[in-house]
């Protein structure tokens, strides 16, 4: 994506940001630096474990389906900007005041696992926020039972602005009783993401809608379940954001999911291109009825061009007809591979690891072996031949149990 120079957010947005403190971490020793996201961040000569001042960011969200005014960073600090002006984020750096009563921690397994499925997930092409650097903090936390070792993360994103920061931003503006936050943030968001400073406000809506519509094709097409597609985790630069409970199908399974705690299947893999399409209107509603020029008949408009967009998207990333419910996606993908590489299509998906491949990796990071986890995002990154490229250690074997994951990060 082309970047737009722009005042750093929390200088355009103060309304947006609250200052803050990181936490310290006097034992911390950096545990995985990731080739040039890492080369970028360094240059800062930042101290993450330190303590830093940066900013905790506000917004709200619709959160499987219900409303919450207030959300914000409640374990990370945005920081500043690279030289090329990509934002960097501290990931567990403690409380904030979106915490909600949290401690603001993180696990090092649920950075490592966020930087192995980013790291995937950029390989095959897919827009994502990236993890510069995880570290160990050295201290322990207790999560899910167990205790664990402590980590943090260096994320780097085109953008942290969410559709939930929309939503904070129209009612911030109507508990004040002016129109000043959102307009400022519209403007914003033309500028940095949209690429058209001083245009119109509708293109904020056109822009979101056309690069959610690839984004969600995309990961359909490597068989990628997000798994908390709320509001405040789709975000407006059209980057693959939040990893927390995601997972990577093993058939072709409209139904499948993996969250512990997306019990009815809200965010199942089929049901990801109508989310983001609800998604969307929501962020049609914090534009419309404003100060900003959105009239609704526009914006409705806008929203119900996203099916035919979605389809496009779709058939242009398999190069043809899905493929049938309940095949092995992986093993498709390689039978299928010679067909559908045309000019027209795709290049086929790099390898996906299988979810228990991404847990061992994890597993082994919790116990203090961090090599697995950079073997398998090596392993992925290779520029290898078809045979290599498409070894695949298979499914799980029958009667390990459905695969659950958890809100880690």
């Amino acid at each position: 994506m082309q970047h737009f120079p722009t005042t750093p957010f929390p200088t355009a947005l103060p309304e947006l940001s609250q200052p803050w403190r990181s936490a310290s971490f006097p034992d911390a020793t950096l545990a995985i630096a990731n080739d040039d996201p890492w080369a970028l961040v360094a240059e800062r000569d930042w101290d993450f474990a330190g303590g830093m001042e940066g900013w905790a960011t506000a917004y709200s969200g619709h959160q499987f389906g219900h409303f919450n005014p207030v959300l914000g960073d409640g374990r990370a600090l945005l920081l500043g900007e690279t030289a090329d002006g990509r934002e960097v984020q501290l990931k567990g750096s403690g409380p904030t005041p979106f915490s909600r009563g949290g401690d603001g921690l993180g696990t090092l397994g649920s950075m490592v696992r966020e930087f192995v499925v980013s790291e995937v997930m950029h390989a095959a092409g897919i827009p994502t926020t990236r993890i510069a650097a995880v570290f160990r903090t050295g201290e322990e936390i207790a999560r899910n039972g167990r205790r664990e070792p402590g980590g943090i993360a260096v994320r780097v994103a085109t953008s942290h602005i969410r559709v939930g920061t929309f939503q904070f931003a129209r009612l911030l503006d109507e508990h004040r009783g002016e129109h000043a936050v959102l307009p400022a943030l519209a403007q914003y968001t033309l500028q940095r993401i949209v690429g058209a400073p001083g245009g119109r406000d509708a293109e904020i809506l056109r822009h979101a809608v056309q690069t959610q519509a690839a984004l969600v094709a995309k990961w359909m097409r490597v068989g990628f379940v997000h798994g908390v597609m709320n509001t405040d985790n789709m975000s407006l630069a059209g980057e693959t954001i939040d990893y927390g409970p995601c997972a990577f199908v093993d058939t072709f399974d409209p139904t499948a999911k993996f969250s512990s705690i997306d019990t009815a299947g809200r965010y199942a893999f089929g049901q990801q291109p109508s989310i983001a399409m609800w998604n969307l209107a929501r962020l049609a509603e914090a534009l419309c009825g404003t100060s900003l020029d959105v009239e609704v008949d526009e914006a409705n408009a806008i929203v119900q061009t996203f099916p035919d967009l979605y389809h496009d998207a779709l058939t242009q990333e398999f190069g043809g007809p899905l493929p049938p419910d309940g095949v092995d996606l992986r093993r498709w993908w390689r039978e299928n591979a010679a067909e559908r590489s045309t000019e027209d299509a795709p290049c086929n998906p790099p390898r996906i690891p299988r979810n228990y491949e991404i847990e061992n990796a994890v597993e082994a990071a919790t116990h203090g072996d961090v090599n697995v986890a950079a073997e398998l995002v090596a392993s992925v990154k290779e520029k290898a031949t078809d045979d290599q490229k498409w070894q695949d250690p298979g499914p799980p074997e029958e009667g390990t149990g459905p695969y659950v994951t958890y809100c880690g990060t």
